[in-house]
């Protein structure tokens, strides 16, 4: 780690100081065992490393963040994380609102990934026998774009939460939640999955051993597509590229779907990036955002800061911006 900070403070002299870093190596052992007769172990391993850059000129200060995961040490790479996370902190000096618009709008992977990460519970049969879900009777339907394909992927080699049973010992597997923009199925325990006579889709979850069984994807993914991030600015004439969402507990309606979230990210102006803009405010719905997106990348992220989700990044045609 005093490396990865030598090499980061020896980048630019704007870079002030890293405000956090960190490297982690876990490992844990899953035993499940009960008096019926079931007895499934299981053993996993996983590193992280991640530092935050800050960034001064003038009176502007900006962070950055870089981060690097892998399952051996050999694996992470200190200098992808100094790179991450300067151009990031140095790209935002100087962003300043833009004025109030309707535009496209292109998330950044691992925003996208955060975003959809406070929606999972949607796809909860739990939540959709309750009709807390906005997603009831919607089985077989169409609830977004053709380029909406969700998977619930628990052998994904990177994941952390990658698993090959769940909490009540059902085997996982990959399974579809939503192709080409139609809802194939919701997540199941045995217990839900009892109550609508369907199979469990291993999808059981408890906090810990004391804790009650609940339903939770394992890697909840948006699927990539096979164009570029590159390519998919160029679709747009004038739009804003989301890198950064805040307050994603406060600004989220979790029940109706409405959002209205702080951001910051880059100016889209021809098919390319150009100014950073801070200070303004994306808000919709996002079951509409859902049938509104026109295009997704081929830079799919599983990261560790994503909670179990995963995204490339995505277009949509059309999003409020609020500025100044």
């Amino acid at each position: 780690m005093l490396d990865l900070e030598k090499h980061i403070l020896d980048k630019d002299s704007r870079i002030l100081r890293l405000s956090n870093n960190s490297y982690v190596e876990s490992r844990y052992e899953k035993w499940l065992r009960n008096t019926k007769g079931l007895d499934m172990k299981e053993n996993k391993s996983h590193i992280y490393a991640y530092a935050i850059a800050v960034a001064k000129e003038g009176n502007d200060t900006r962070t950055g963040i870089g981060l690097s995961t892998g399952d051996s040490f050999s694996s992470i790479s200190y200098q992808n994380i100094a790179d991450d996370a300067v151009n990031q902190a140095l790209g935002m000096l100087g962003a300043k609102a833009i004025p109030s618009v309707k535009c496209p709008v292109i998330f950044e992977n691992k925003a996208f990934a955060s975003f959809l990460s406070q929606f999972t519970n949607h796809f909860s049969a739990e939540q959709v026998q309750k009709k807390l879900s906005g997603l009831v009777d919607k089985l077989e339907t169409s609830i977004g774009s053709k380029y909406v394909n969700i998977t619930d992927n628990p052998h994904i080699k990177e994941g952390l939460n990658s698993t090959a049973f769940d909490d009540e010992g059902v085997a996982t597997y990959v399974k579809p939640l939503v192709k080409n923009g139609v809802l194939k199925t919701y997540l199941y325990n045995l217990q839900t999955a009892e109550k609508d006579k369907v199979k469990s889709t291993g999808n059981a979850a408890k906090s810990s051993y004391k804790g009650s069984v609940e339903i939770a994807p394992i890697n909840f993914c948006l699927e990539p597509s096979e164009i570029s991030l590159i390519n998919l600015l160029k679709q747009n004439d004038y739009g804003v590229f989301i890198t950064e969402l805040q307050g994603l507990h406060a600004g989220i309606n979790s029940i109706s779907g409405d959002f209205s979230l702080q951001c910051h990210g880059y100016l889209i102006e021809k098919g390319d990036l150009t100014k950073p803009v801070s200070q303004i405010t994306v808000s919709g719905n996002f079951f509409e955002l859902l049938k509104d997106i026109n295009g997704v990348a081929n830079d799919f992220l599983l990261s560790p800061l994503t909670v179990g989700c995963g995204s490339p990044s995505v277009s949509v045609s059309s999003l409020s911006i609020s500025g100044n």
